[in-house]
């Protein structure tokens, strides 16, 4: 019997495109294992791309070189990347980015001021992803301003944290980036960065969205969050540190370019006292947080106060 004229033609593919930049090689894997199930789906089509650097940054870092990138990365001033080989329109972008000094890391913010990036997130739902530290609210605030101002309709988060706490990570993340050892140290602290179950476990996400696709295929719902139940939802005790260590990274940044161009010796005194400011001030910050916390329990103005902030920079 022949099809019937009244039958409707399947729907065109799923256009998917992940795209990322990462130095260490962590948010890779973790981008890995998160569109696997969308690759395994024959309704989606995934597209990857990972921003590319001209002149790639050195890993491990060199103390100096390390400190002296800060002024730029909060500045936005960004080095040059290579060329992004994508053509929209899209059904969904996945953008993976890590913070750098509470800001998005600086070749994930040349992308997104990039030509091709206006094109291609106009209209577009976007899906977040970091893996991190956890202090990531500044830098998504950072973030999402960029994506909306290129059009782009931010549906969620994914934020896998690293597996030590505040205090650890003080000293394991400096330990990885300085010397590329990423293993238990001292036998006190953890191993930096994500635990690997959760880096494994990130193809949940990838699940998740194609669920997502199909029902925004039936139904038209492009509002539904991705990441529910959200595995590291903010911390609003975090908040106020991020606030300030941000507006000290731009004050100091600007001072420090007025200095010279980046790697020039007459940065060098200006950097390094930084540095030890720096360290100084992390002294100051856990006192912060933990004068936060009392506010939070105790004073109910104060708290109403705090959470429509941390919902001001999530959002």
């Amino acid at each position: 019997m022949p099809p019937s004229d009244d039958a409707s033609p399947p729907s065109p593919p799923k256009r998917v495109l992940e795209i990322h930049f990462s130095q260490t090689g962590q948010l890779t894997r973790v981008m890995d294992h998160l569109v696997q199930p969308l690759v395994d789906q024959p309704g989606v089509t995934v597209e990857r791309q990972c921003i590319e650097m001209v002149q790639p940054y050195p890993f491990p870092w060199p103390f100096f070189r390390f400190f002296d990138e800060f002024p730029e990365t909060v500045a936005f001033v960004t080095p040059d990347i290579k060329a992004i080989d994508a053509a929209g329109p899209y059904d969904l972008i996945i953008l993976g980015y890590t913070p750098w000094y509470l800001s998005p890391a600086p070749p994930v913010v040349a992308f997104l001021q990039s030509e091709s990036a206006a094109a291609l997130f106009r209209d577009t739902p976007v899906v977040t992803v970091t893996a991190c530290r956890n202090m990531w609210l500044m830098a998504q605030y950072r973030l999402n301003k960029l994506i909306r101002g290129l059009g782009g309709r931010l549906l969620d988060r994914i934020v896998l944290a690293d597996q030590g706490g505040t205090a650890a990570t003080f000293i394991t993340t400096p330990r990885w980036m300085f010397t590329g050892k990423k293993d238990r140290y001292l036998g006190l602290f953890p191993r930096a960065g994500v635990a690997e179950p959760e880096i494994e476990g990130a193809d949940t996400f990838g699940r998740r969205i194609n669920q997502w696709l199909e029902s925004e295929t039936s139904t038209g719902d492009t509002t539904r969050p991705i990441a529910n139940p959200d595995p590291n939802p903010p911390n609003p005790m975090l908040l106020l540190g991020e606030f300030m260590g941000l507006r000290s990274f731009m004050i100091w940044g600007a001072l420090i370019r007025l200095c010279g161009r980046q790697g020039r010796w007459t940065r060098v005194p200006i950097v390094l006292f930084y540095a030890l400011f720096l360290a100084c001030a992390v002294v100051v910050v856990l006192p912060i947080t933990m004068v936060s916390l009392l506010l939070l329990r105790l004073v109910p103005a104060f708290r109403r106060f705090h959470n429509k902030l941390v919902d001001r920079v999530v959002s």
